[in-house]
């Protein structure tokens, strides 16, 4: 009876899969005997040469390898006397030593490409600067940034909290120890903001001495109460 055509049902399916449970494959633990193994081999070959596919991926034999030697024995290859351009792998042999003369030749012309090389980077693997160029390097950056030529990644135009706003004051001005107070004539201690907005502005700090910035500071606040 054929069966060609035919759909199994899911209650079918689930039939057999009750009937065929609890089962075990019936080569379970067994092995082929040699003359077995020997039989399925042969009728492979057969099939495989019917196929057309039996080398395929297979190891062949050392006397099929002589047969097919002698076979191709006078074979005249089709590229004889034609010169293809192709080079040969042979021609890349292994544990093959160059002669002096032709070390010296390839060395010779490696020179003449290398005379007319410009590296893309001046920046060499291994070589370090010498502590002179170092500190003229740090100095020439130091200058760019104070002035504002070169400005960092990390620069924010906008929302600058306090802290922030004294620490570029002090790489521009410098510390404010250097500078006298604007109230007293002492030596100040601290930059002062005047307009006390805190403003992108460095004209608009002073230096003051402590009591003079506390002064200046609680003045401001009396203002303010003040007006409102």
């Amino acid at each position: 009876m054929s069966l060609k055509g035919y759909k199994i049902t899911e209650e079918h399916r689930k039939n057999l899969s009750l009937a065929h449970k609890g089962q075990k494959p019936w080569m379970l633990g067994k092995k082929h005997t040699e003359e077995t193994k020997e039989k399925i081999r042969q009728k492979t070959i057969i099939q495989m040469k019917k196929s057309g596919g039996y080398w395929k991926g297979k190891k062949r034999d050392r006397a099929i390898i002589e047969k097919m030697i002698l076979a191709r024995k006078d074979l005249i290859p089709w590229n004889k006397g034609i010169k293809t351009g192709i080079i040969p792998k042979s021609a890349f042999k292994k544990g093959h030593t160059m002669s002096e003369e032709t070390k010296q030749k390839i060395s010779d012309k490696l020179k003449i490409i290398k005379k007319g090389y410009k590296p893309m980077c001046s920046f060499k693997k291994g070589h370090s600067w010498t502590n002179e160029i170092k500190q003229k390097i740090s100095q020439t950056l130091k200058r760019k940034y104070n002035t504002g030529e070169l400005i960092s990644p990390n620069y924010k135009d906008r929302d600058v909290g306090i802290a922030g706003l004294h620490q570029r004051l002090k790489k521009i001005k410098g510390s404010a120890t250097k500078y006298i107070c604007v109230d007293c004539g002492k030596q100040a201690n601290e930059w002062s903001n005047n307009s006390h907005k805190y403003l992108l502005d460095f004209s608009d700090f002073s230096p003051r001495c402590y009591s003079c910035h506390k002064k200046f500071d609680k003045a401001y606040e009396k203002l303010l109460k003040i007006k409102n």
